[in-house]
């Protein structure tokens, strides 16, 4: 065969080619769904079904249309004294394209019901501003404030608090060449001792996942502090494609 149609042949098996891979990929959905919302959220307590948070949310995905049945409420993450509630959503398509999207809510935790002997009790774990709510309403008398102010050998009221975490997501999808970089999930730690810094240091992830195999994979963050205090445990959800 002559140079010239080997070329021949060669141009019209690349045209094959592409042509093939068009045609297998044309409809190949690589578009994440839409979620959106509609007017004011419903209010949220604590404990309540998480359903209630639904009703002002839906989605759309271009190719499997009207996904609202298919949204899932990710994670409640309280914020603003527990007043108000960050909530992360989810939904995934199926192709496995996973859309996330957050709102806040107006939250009302669940209130603590104590007697006089229990608030005696647990006056060792008041915050300085409970205290000082409380003796605004009077409602500490002379035994309570020395409970309250409870010290260590050098006169000085110690109390170990413990980091928080926050997550700026609650899943994820990567491909399967991609490596999992948690520190961009973590929207930030913080505790009233270390810093940032060396709490991104001693950041735990439970659970297993594979580097080079697809599924589902559940993973628990959270942080420990320099006092060996663990913050809350955030569930974030890897799916590797």
């Amino acid at each position: 065969m002559s140079k010239r149609g080997m070329t021949v042949v060669l141009f019209l098996l690349t045209v094959a080619l592409i042509g093939a891979a068009w045609y297998f990929l044309k409809d190949v959905d690589r578009t994440r769904p839409e979620i959106t919302f509609t007017g004011e959220p419903a209010p949220y307590r604590e404990g309540e079904d998480v359903s209630i948070l639904l009703s002002n949310v839906t989605a759309f995905d271009s190719h499997d249309g009207d996904l609202t049945s298919e949204i899932r409420v990710n994670q409640i993450t309280p914020i603003d004294n527990k007043t108000r509630a960050r909530v992360t959503y989810t939904v995934i398509d199926a192709r496995k394209n996973i859309a996330t999207a957050t709102q806040i809510v107006d939250y009302t935790p669940l209130s603590d019901e104590s007697t006089d002997e229990s608030v005696t009790d647990s006056m060792e774990d008041m915050t300085l501003a409970d205290e000082n709510a409380a003796l605004g309403e009077g409602a500490l008398d002379e035994e309570a404030l020395e409970s309250l102010a409870g010290s260590d050998e050098d006169g000085e009221r110690s109390k170990a608090e413990a980091p928080v975490l926050v997550l700026n997501s609650g899943s994820d999808m990567i491909s399967s060449s991609d490596s999992f970089n948690y520190s961009a999930y973590i929207a930030s730690v913080t505790d009233d001792k270390d810093s940032q810094d060396e709490l991104f240091r001693n950041i735990t992830i439970e659970g297993d996942y594979s580097t080079n195999r697809a599924g589902t994979y559940p993973l628990t963050i959270y942080v420990t502090d320099s006092d060996g205090n663990s913050s809350n445990r955030e569930t974030f959800i890897l799916y590797r494609g």
